[in-house]
């Protein structure tokens, strides 16, 4: 927050991170010398003056926008800006149950409850960072993007893109929508908003199992020996894990 330079004497914003939404401070993961090297850099000015001020030009410029399809825009979002405003609003992963500092974070083995306290808000993974306030702003950002899009197009090609519905979500079809559904990814949405309590609970179990066999614990050293796709078994006939 900046200084209100319109008055003769500045009115100081309040010290320390009053709102939640200044860049914490950056970490050392242990044994990560190349992930303490990247997060120092996301943090830093040079960073935000250099790279995220330009992705932000660049994702609102209109000329631009009307040249891509909504899943080329979704894509290059995700691995540019998408991925490196999280980290840069992240901070140091903590304990739920003690709030020390845990530089590591949690391992992808380790599915205990305890993690799921809604104080383990760490930005840096698909576990837990839909609990943190900042996710929101975030996300929030991308979908103006999109809504940028829309307008791009729809000045570039008027009618030709049309808003729409799909099982509750807010949708396109028309000229530059590539697929008919708002996620295109393993789960089946229409199968999983149709389960009871019963049978997501019956989901949540074998997904559970499922990780154990894909990230054994450090100590199950037999299982550790064994190459994933044998962990994981034979697919049905005519599928393919690539």
């Amino acid at each position: 927050m900046d200084p209100d330079y319109s008055q003769i004497v500045p009115t100081l914003p309040p010290p320390g991170n009053p709102t939640g939404f200044s860049v914490p401070a950056s970490w050392s993961p242990p044994g990560a010398e190349t992930m303490s090297q990247r997060l120092q850099a996301l943090k830093s000015a040079e960073f935000y003056w250099s790279r995220m001020r330009w992705w932000d030009r660049q994702y609102k410029d209109p000329a631009y926008l009307a040249t891509l399809s909504l899943g080329e825009l979704g894509t290059l979002i995700e691995w540019t800006v998408h991925n490196d405003m999280h980290m840069r609003w992240a901070s140091v992963p903590r304990d739920p149950k003690t709030n020390e500092p845990v530089p590591q974070g949690r391992q992808d083995w380790d599915i205990d409850p305890a993690w799921d306290d809604d104080r383990y808000d760490h930005l840096g993974e698909q576990y837990s960072s839909h609990v943190n306030p900042v996710f929101w702003r975030l996300h929030g950002w991308v979908d103006n993007r999109v809504e940028d899009w829309f307008n791009a197009r729809e000045a570039t090609d008027p009618g030709k893109l049309n808003r729409t519905e799909v099982m509750g979500t807010p949708w396109f079809e028309g000229v530059g929508v590539d697929v008919d559904m708002p996620w295109s990814g393993p789960m089946d949405m229409k199968s999983t908003m149709a389960m009871d309590d019963a049978a997501m609970d019956e989901g949540i179990t074998a997904m559970e199992a499922v990780i154990h066999i894909i990230f054994p614990k450090p100590d199950d050293q037999a299982l550790l020996k064994v190459p994933l796709v044998q962990r994981l078994g034979p697919l049905p006939q005519g599928r393919s894990r690539f």
